[in-house]
């Protein structure tokens, strides 16, 4: 990014070289005309001498260093969901052991595991099911505990990631009380022309 933005204002330079704010703003000069007022050595001088002479001022280093930040922004977001999916499907299709499988066998068996609820007839009924509540709530923990144990390391990890994506896209959208701000691409995007004109102004009334 930064060596497409200082090659842009190479080129520009010469074109500004000599001028002032009133020659620019006048009528348009020929096509041809640029290149009769200076050699093609001058040109190429002038191109070379640009990164020293400054002419721009600081606004080729800002608008370079905005848009880098942003870019690397975007790319590190499309990454990091990159490798969030891969996590989820590496997750999705883990294998169950034997044991597990056999314990979510009987969860499914198990009402309450499947968010059934029996309505209780009598106090006899009432006691049993209770009792059989009780039990069948501590199975259904188990059994997941037990099944997820393999995949539970990546809870927090998970969590965490989760958090920094929020953040980042928080950033990037440029959300009110985001933690990075200047990141959002449309916004420095849309700005490169007002920057631009800042630019030749200020090489126009301060270049060599």
């Amino acid at each position: 990014v930064s060596d497409a933005v200082n090659g842009f204002f190479d080129d520009l330079f010469p074109r500004l070289y000599g001028q002032s704010p009133r020659s620019v703003q006048g009528p348009s000069l020929p096509a041809d005309s640029f290149g009769q007022r200076l050699p093609q050595d001058y040109v190429d001088c002038l191109r070379h001498a640009q990164s020293e002479l400054r002419p721009f001022g600081e606004i080729p280093r800002r608008l370079a260093n905005s848009l880098a930040r942003s870019l690397d922004a975007v790319r590190s977001l499309l990454s990091a969901l990159d490798l969030g999916a891969r996590v989820l499907n590496a997750t999705d299709h883990a294998e169950l052991n034997g044991q597990c499988r056999d314990a979510l066998l009987r969860a499914t068996y198990c009402a309450q595991c499947r968010a059934l609820k029996r309505q209780p007839t009598t106090a006899t009924t009432t006691t049993l099911v209770n009792s059989g509540g009780q039990v069948c709530r501590g199975l259904c923990s188990n059994v997941a505990r037990g099944c997820l144990a393999a995949v539970a390391d990546v809870d927090q990890p998970w969590n965490e990631w989760v958090d920094a994506m929020e953040r980042l896209a928080a950033a990037l959208l440029n959300k009110a009380g985001a933690a990075v701000a200047d990141l959002g691409p449309h916004d420095i995007l849309s700005s490169v022309d007002s920057r631009l004109s800042e630019a030749v102004l200020y090489a126009l009334e301060n270049g060599p």
